[in-house]
């Protein structure tokens, strides 16, 4: 792959604050203010119909617009006033700001902060009725006094789906839902299900009907757990990765997965619900994110957006765990971004008992105390109070394992994974290489009855059905190195050092779910202070959430792919180097 450059960037000063945005040509004044967390007025969402985002160019080119000699005073105008959703920036400027008018809207709880809910569907008069509108394009008639336009805002994973549906006039969380995406039954990774939908237009059309299918399995539980009718939604936003979101507008993504690696498109896509076969309102829209690159998504952009990575003021670091794994760092207006090849061991793919996170998959695994004298364990390693959870099949209590459901155990999923690979380090049965232990070359450790042999391969019996080998082992410490690499080569470009960094942030379902002290044991993060470490679930869906709530979230998240430097890892220099130092684990 190669690198994709940013495009050159304008400066624009916003007064009396000081703030400083930097964006490309082309980008509006409100966007720019977005960006730069300038509050400016706007009831319309930017479309140039309400009149209060009026800014003063004191420096700069200033353009008048249609809209603002409707809008705006002649004298206003001659004092350089103009209104900030209809003036591009093609030069660097500097503008004066109106405090905000005084009328409260609603907040809701973000990731990080408040976002104060300004949708761009809302109802309005519209032609003498109450009308639905989205920015200027009136949707529907509106005969409900009872409820408010809804919105829904989707993450379309490569395994799973995850959506929320949302009062669009308050903020409000209706309802949330998972699914399986069901263009898995075609192949577990995302290079498979490209090299599918290259079979020809029929196959592509399969697997957009295939990811539509499953958004709209999730449309209607989210509302028939809210009581409420899919008509009554009229936006729909989506996050996903490249692939993910290209077979979503019905492309064939071959180009994604082949050399040069080139997407079809990078920008937002905005559509009619009935056009995709969403079953929203038939005239609602669905917008997708914008793409970093091939490998960097919508949801990259949608995760960096809610943990603030890029416009932080400390170095933050974004680990977004999953098949393909992306990592950024950024601060202070920029970001470095890299796509790790991980595989699908995070998910249980390629395991022997793997499983995905499902009913009856061990999620935890926790080495019980009792005992615990006798464990050869690294020196200063201490033994973690057992989580609650279910006896192993075993000697009791030597293991502790957390079952999903509370069900007898089937299979183990990738944080139950991590988690005994981290624990037979902990106790002396795992070394920096990878290498598990023979019950010979432990005897009388108390987890010596669970070592064994099973075909060739050396084994670990984590109940009498579920068995992990050295090769389930060989898989994880694989996945675990690149995502290892791939920090440290971000690290690299961004020159940081770990140390540097104030925020270490996993993400997606698997980091959700993650024990931070067994990432860090493994090597999956840094050796930073535990303490800033944090799981914060899935950051994609929280950024879709923003963007669907509020216009100006939407146009600063929907600014980031010009503010990233995209670091191909395929034949990177250090690349090579940096995953075989990490296939060792920390000492």
């Amino acid at each position: 792959m190669t690198e994709e450059h940013s495009p050159p960037e304008i400066s624009v000063r916003f007064e009396p604050s000081g703030r400083v945005a930097r964006v490309a040509p082309g980008t509006t004044l409100l966007a720019a203010a977005a960006w730069a967390d300038v509050p400016v007025a706007s009831t319309c969402g930017g479309f140039g119909t309400c009149g209060e985002c009026r800014v003063r160019i004191l420096e700069g080119r200033a353009p008048v617009a249609d809209e603002d000699r409707d809008l705006l005073s002649p004298g206003l105008i001659g004092e350089g006033w103009r209104l900030a959703c209809r003036h591009s920036l093609h030069g660097d400027a500097t503008c004066a700001v109106d405090p905000l008018p005084s009328h409260p809207r609603a907040a809701v709880e973000g990731l990080r902060r408040a976002i104060v809910v300004e949708p761009l569907v809302r109802v309005e008069e519209a032609e003498g009725a109450p009308s639905v509108v989205h920015g200027s394009r009136v949707l529907a008639p509106w005969p409900s006094a009872s409820r408010a336009p809804l919105g829904v805002a989707f993450d379309l994973g490569t395994t799973t789906a995850a959506a929320v549906l949302v009062d669009l006039a308050d903020g409000r969380d209706l309802a949330r839902a998972s699914r399986v995406n069901r263009q898995a039954s075609v192949g577990a990774d995302v290079i498979t299900r490209a090299a599918y939908a290259h079979d020809g237009p029929e196959a592509t059309r399969t697997l957009q009907g295939m990811a539509v299918g499953t958004l709209n399995e999730l449309v209607d539980a989210l509302c028939r757990e809210a009581g409420a009718s899919p008509t009554d939604v009229f936006e729909a936003v989506v996050t996903g990765n490249a692939i993910m979101l290209h077979l979503l507008v019905g492309m064939d993504p071959h180009p994604l997965a082949v050399a040069p690696f080139r997407t079809l498109f990078r920008e937002p896509r905005d559509l009619e619900a009935s056009e995709l076969g969403l079953a929203i309102h038939p005239r609602g829209r669905v917008v997708t994110f914008p793409l970093v690159g091939a490998y960097a998504g919508g949801d990259t952009v949608a995760g960096l957006h809610a943990t603030g990575v890029v416009r932080g003021e400390a170095p933050g670091l974004l680990v977004d765990l999953g098949t393909n794994t992306e990592v950024a760092v950024g601060w202070g207006g920029s970001v470095v971004v890299a796509s790790a090849p991980a595989g699908p061991a995070f998910e249980g793919a390629g395991i022997r008992r793997g499983s995905p996170a499902v009913p009856g998959a061990v999620a935890h695994v926790e080495v019980v105390a009792g005992g615990a004298g006798a464990l050869r364990r690294p020196s200063g390693a201490e033994v973690r109070p057992a989580r609650s959870g279910l006896p192993s099949d075993g000697p009791p209590d030597d293991l502790r394992l957390d079952v999903i459901g509370e069900l007898r155990p089937t299979g183990i999923c990738g944080t139950g994974l991590v988690d005994l690979l981290a624990e037979l380090r902990r106790v002396g049965l795992l070394d920096a290489t990878g290498r598990l232990a023979s019950a010979a070359e432990a005897p009388g450790h108390p987890l010596s009855h669970r070592l064994a042999t099973v075909g060739s391969r050396r084994s670990f019996r984590v109940t009498g059905e579920i068995v992990v080998s050295q090769g389930d082992i060989r898989e994880l410490q694989a996945a675990v190195a690149a995502v290892a690499a791939a920090v440290r080569i971000v690290l690299h470009h961004a020159e940081l050092r770990p140390e540097d960094l104030a925020d270490v942030f996993l993400a997606g379902s698997f980091g959700a779910a993650l024990d931070p002290t067994s990432a860090r044991a493994l090597g999956l993060v840094p050796e930073v202070d535990p303490s800033v470490v944090r799981s914060v679930g899935n950051a994609a869906l929280e950024g879709a959430r923003a963007a669907l709530l509020s216009f100006r979230e939407r146009e600063a998240a929907f600014q980031i792919p010009d503010h990233a430097e995209y670091v191909e890892l395929s034949g990177h220099p250090l690349f090579n180097d940096a995953f075989l130092e990490a296939m060792a684990f920390p000492g």
